[in-house]
C-alpha cells in the first residue's frame, strides 16, 4: 500500500472513531440531563450504546474489507511482476 493510501486509511479510521466518541458523549450528556427515572435512563443508555457499538462494528468491517482488498491487489501485482521478471530473465539467459 502506498504511503498516501496508508495515511488516508488512518485518517478515515480516526475520523470514524472521533465521530463515534462525539456521538456517544453527546448522547450520554443529553440523556443524563433529561428529567427521566433512573431505570428509564439506564434503558435508553443501553439502547444507544448498543446502536453505537453496531455502527462502530460496521465501520470497522468496512475498513477491514478495504484493507483486505488492497492487500489482495498488491499480492496479485507482485505475483504478476515476479512472473514477468522470470520470463525476462529466461529470455536474457537464452541469448
Amino acid at each position: 500500500m502506498k504511503r498516501n493510501s496508508k495515511k488516508a486509511m488512518k485518517r478515515k479510521i480516526q475520523m470514524i472513531g472521533g465521530l463515534l466518541v462525539g456521538v456517544a458523549l453527546g448522547t450520554a450528556a443529553g440523556i443524563l440531563m433529561a428529567p427521566s427515572s433512573g431505570r428509564k435512563t439506564r434503558r435508553i443508555l443501553l439502547k444507544k450504546s448498543k446502536k453505537i457499538g453496531n455502527e462502530f462494528e460496521n465501520a470497522m468491517r468496512d475498513s477491514i474489507g478495504q484493507i483486505k482488498s488492497n492487500y489482495n491487489k498488491k499480492v496479485e501485482e507482485f505475483g504478476v511482476d515476479g512472473i514477468n521478471s522470470i520470463k525476462s530473465l529466461k529470455e536474457k539467459i537464452k541469448i
